[in-house]
């Protein structure tokens, strides 16, 4: 047994590659089991897995970690960039002070128990990574020890213990904040959080009945086309009376009277015995339908061709319009159009009457052709399928914002800067942002993000992981036990004064600050968790402008916590 492993830690010493990849497929599948809804999560699964890889001295090339690092921190700042500069002007001041609150005793407290447990650089830069779940961290504070003017021997030594100390406080990062958002918080609030999100939900206009107060464009699902013959009442009546006499959102889509159906006038007059198919919501049809007259089976009128077009949401007019006013917008107050679905950094929203628009937010709607080219305009731009990423601009992007990250100032000696990987991540941020303006210019596929973020992360974390081997061990034992209650701290403070302040002084409704403490951790297990407890989407409304400043905060904050640490740890005691 001893002579394989030997051969097996030779083949990966010499193939490190192998190792690589072996870490990333062990460590997805180690963070993919869960035991009562909680487990480990791909990043922490194979930042354990590359640790006892590790253990085999495998030495994979510093540029190979910077390469997917950047990769990672670009389609981060990327993914954000629409939604961080949106709420720093229209987010809503509360969440915005919410989130600085938190990143500042956040990262307050990482310093200060830091300090208190005489932590190094390495582990406290861990500290916060894991603790806040913010696992960029580990990137920036590993980079930020690199620059420190030590002995190569103990900058291994350092950034080897970023890794160890993330992989203990994540566990309380993780699981012990969304038990608290799920349900400490909520108990010593005396509430039921899918109560209180309903009673949002009521707010934001859940149960108007006037088609006017409706959700813009009828929020419906399905959508229903049924066929009939015209009777007395409708005889001689044009089809835009016909339309006029149903629900908002029905219409004339089709009609026949001898020969081909067609989409008809609406000046057109109706005869008793015409065929016409009507579509929309369900309910509406039933309301409707024995009015025009005998139902029917046409296969020729019922043939609507209806169309799928998600449109990001850049016209300045639609910006900031509650829904149930966008169908304002339209001359025909969105006749023919059904919302399907709202996204908002790839999170559904509340497909509800005062669900505010913002810049960058996905709206996909149903409709014909035609109704579907008369609105996207007043709407914004469609986001037109493309499996191609423009490597002109991300290739030039991920460039200067290295060169960016590259300068630092020096405080007392210790070099202070954003580091490659922040510079890429505030020119990623900016990319994203132009994008949200004009989409065209450097469209990035969501499976290309998704790709980059989550192979750049986890690949920099397997090669992070597979170094910090040969030294988890003794750090584990020395410093184990104290970590895990350094993150008990570091983690429970911050959410708790944020909640205090939130729930007190901002009286922010429950369901939206649960969702807006997981944004500012960036705990987005946490966020799945209440939306699962709530069966509501009203969390994501809080989760999406904390989440995208405190990414940027926390991951910037990695240089600040390691030239503390070392500030400190050059002062003596």
């Amino acid at each position: 047994m001893a002579w394989m492993l030997e051969q097996l830690g030779d083949l990966l010493r010499r193939f490190p590659e192998i190792a690589v990849f072996l870490t990333l497929g062990l460590g997805y599948l180690l963070g993919r089991i869960k035991f009562k809804g909680f487990g480990l999560g791909t990043v922490v699964g194979t930042l354990v897995v590359g640790m006892v890889i590790g253990q085999a001295h495998v030495e994979v090339p510093n540029f190979a970690r910077t390469l997917f690092f950047l990769l990672f921190m670009f389609a981060t700042g990327y993914h954000v960039g629409p939604q961080f500069f949106v709420s720093l002007r229209r987010g809503g001041m509360q969440l915005v002070i919410l989130s600085l609150i938190f990143a500042i005793v956040g990262i307050g407290m990482t310093i200060l128990i830091a300090w208190f447990l005489k932590l190094d650089s390495g582990f406290t830069g861990g500290l916060l990574s894991g603790a806040l779940t913010q696992s960029s961290v580990i990137g920036t504070a590993s980079d930020a020890i690199q620059q420190l003017q030590i002995p190569d021997d103990q900058k291994a030594v350092l950034v080897s213990h970023v890794p160890v100390a993330d992989a203990v406080t994540y566990l309380y990062g993780t699981i012990g904040v969304t038990l608290l958002l799920t349900k400490v918080f909520p108990a010593i609030m005396r509430i039921n959080l899918r109560a209180e999100c309903e009673k949002f939900e009521e707010e934001l206009g859940a149960s108007l009945d006037k088609p006017e107060d409706q959700a813009g464009f009828e929020a419906a699902i399905s959508i229903d086309v049924q066929a009939f013959k015209v009777g007395d009442e409708f005889a001689e009546k044009t089809v835009a009376e016909a339309e006029a006499a149903a629900e908002s959102g029905v219409q004339v889509a089709r009609w026949r009277r001898r020969g081909r159906a067609v989409r008809p006038d609406k000046r057109l007059p109706l005869r008793k015995g015409d065929i016409i198919a009507l579509s929309g919501p369900r309910e509406a049809l039933l309301k409707i339908g024995p009015r025009i007259g005998e139902q029917v089976v046409d296969a020729a009128a019922m043939e609507v061709p209806f169309h799928s077009r998600t449109i990001i949401i850049t016209n300045r007019k639609a910006v900031g319009t509650a829904l149930s006013q966008v169908r304002q917008l339209d001359d025909k107050r969105g006749q023919g159009l059904h919302l399907r679905r709202l996204t908002r950094q790839g999170e559904p929203l509340p497909l509800l009457p005062r669900t505010i628009l913002q810049r960058g937010d996905a709206a996909e709607l149903i409709g014909t052709a035609e109704d579907l080219d008369r609105v996207t305009p007043l709407l914004g731009v469609p986001d037109v399928p493309t499996e191609k990423t423009n490597f002109v601009a991300m290739g030039l992007t991920i460039a200067l914002g290295a060169l960016l990250g590259v300068f630092a100032i020096r405080i007392g000696g210790i070099p202070v800067g954003m580091g490659t990987g922040g510079g890429v991540l505030l020119a990623g941020l900016a990319f994203g942002w132009l994008g949200s303006y004009q989409p065209a210019l450097g469209r990035i596929p969501d499976a290309s993000v998704w790709l980059m973020q989550n192979l750049g992360l986890n690949a920099f974390v397997a090669m992070v992981g597979l170094a910090a081997g040969p030294h988890a061990v003794e750090a584990m034992k020395s410093s184990g036990v104290q970590l895990l209650l350094a993150s008990i701290v570091v983690a429970t403070v911050p959410h708790a004064i944020a909640f205090t302040i939130g729930r007190y002084i901002f009286k922010l409704n429950a369901g939206q600050l649960m969702g807006a403490l997981a944004g500012a951790g960036t705990v987005t297990a946490g966020l799945q968790a209440l939306v699962d407890e709530s069966d509501s989407s009203v969390p994501v409304l809080g989760y999406t402008v904390p989440y995208a400043i405190n990414n940027i905060l926390l991951t910037a904050s990695g240089p600040v916590v390691v030239a503390a640490s070392q500030f400190w740890a050059q002062s003596g005691p």
